[in-house]
């Protein structure tokens, strides 16, 4: 299982920012990702976003990427360690919005794949889902990607995944 690393207590710069609330509905937000040329993962992933809440107005946010290593977290986690470790480090989760506005705002992604700390949203098999922002390809063609993942608090992770939060003093 996980075993704290001894790690200097950094503050951790900011990598990206998003801005939250650009649109007035859900379906305008998702016709906004796919006019960008990205994809939906599937149709559990589309019944997932139709629960986020927006925000009311437009609001920016920054986001800072991590891993469970950089929080002083080794081996194999679960998101509940990840979560409470980030915490200590003045990070906070990102609002659900977060998610689908970082696949329409990220475009220039590499090859890989990025965990939102946020909120789980309950799937309708009642299991507890994050979304997972995702570029992958064959090297010539990339797919840019919004999908969800299980992500119950005792769910296992790479000490290596990267994860994305928001400072503390911001909106989650």
């Amino acid at each position: 299982m996980a075993k704290k690393i001894t790690v200097n207590r950094p503050k951790f710069s900011v990598w990206k920012h998003i801005k939250l609330g650009t649109h007035k509905s859900l379906r305008n937000l998702v016709r906004a990702i796919t006019n960008e040329g990205c994809f939906i993962g599937d149709d559990e992933t589309a019944a997932i976003l139709k629960k986020i809440v927006l925000a009311p107005a437009e609001v920016d946010i920054p986001l800072v990427n991590v891993t469970a290593r950089d929080l002083g977290l080794d081996g194999i986690v679960t998101r509940s360690q990840i979560y409470c470790r980030a915490v200590e480090f003045d990070l906070n989760l990102v609002p659900a919005e977060g998610g689908p506005q970082l696949r329409r705002q990220y475009l220039d992604q590499p090859m890989s794949h990025l965990f939102v700390a946020m909120e789980p949203i309950v799937d309708q098999h009642g299991l507890p889902q994050i979304f997972k922002i995702r570029c992958s390809g064959d090297g010539i063609s990339r797919d840019l990607a919004t999908s969800t993942c299980n992500a119950g608090a005792t769910d296992l992770w790479d000490s290596n995944d990267r994860w994305t939060f928001t400072l503390a003093g911001n909106p989650a």
